[in-house]
């Protein structure tokens, strides 16, 4: 937990919420929510720890790491508090002030840049691309970026990053005319046609790219 050596991640779970849990109920209920399918995900992991390890679960909601304070209201109903007794039992689950945990929650602290993001995760993909682009893009006057409801958001990104101070202007389509470079994060529904179309246009580009979709192409 305190170590600044790099984490070993094992999994990333999420919950979607619907409109009416989303507005009724707390944070701490939606919270150990989380916690009761986490420990419901893992459950052959945390039975198969050999003797003397442990499992420790830091929360920074208190009201939701007391068993007394397990409610049965929607999905904390009280048989799935029942199916997980036996894990409750065995993980030991703390309290510690929300900037202490930072490393149990990344996502929900990763700096949002100027604008609210559709995609958390550009600003990191936009960082490892632009160190590994050649010095040749860096100083490229004619560059253009498209990142769809991010675009904004990615163009200060790069604009921020390159020499030249003239400003990016931004993609939308097709590329029609001559530019030094291109990077873009498409929708997955358009990507494929786009991508063939910038390959038919010998346009440097890097895109976002899943790997599912290279046959696509």
């Amino acid at each position: 937990m305190f170590s600044k050596n790099p984490k070993r991640i094992i999994a990333w779970l999420s919950k979607a919420w619907t409109p009416y849990e989303q507005q009724s109920l707390l944070i701490f209920y939606k919270e150990t929510i989380i916690r009761l399918l986490t420990l419901e995900n893992l459950r052959n992991l945390i039975g198969t720890q050999e003797v003397g390890h442990g499992i420790t679960c830091y929360s920074d909601h208190l009201h939701g790491i007391k068993n007394a304070s397990l409610s049965n209201i929607g999905k904390i109903s009280a048989w799935r508090i029942h199916e997980t007794s036996d894990l409750t039992v065995i993980v030991e689950t703390l309290y510690k002030s929300g900037p202490t945990i930072a490393i149990t929650d990344p996502l929900s602290r990763l700096a949002r840049q100027e604008n609210q993001l559709d995609n958390l995760d550009l600003p990191l993909m936009l960082e490892m691309l632009l160190k590994e682009l050649p010095s040749s893009v860096l100083n490229a006057l004619s560059i253009r970026v498209n990142a769809e409801k991010d675009t904004v958001v990615a163009t200060r990104i790069v604009q921020r990053w390159r020499n030249p101070s003239n400003p990016i202007r931004n993609a939308i389509g097709f590329i029609s005319d001559k530019v030094d470079f291109l990077i873009s994060a498409p929708y997955a529904d358009k990507l494929p046609l786009k991508v063939a179309e910038l390959i038919r246009k010998n346009v440097p580009f890097a895109v976002l790219l899943p790997l599912s979709l290279l046959n696509d192409i």
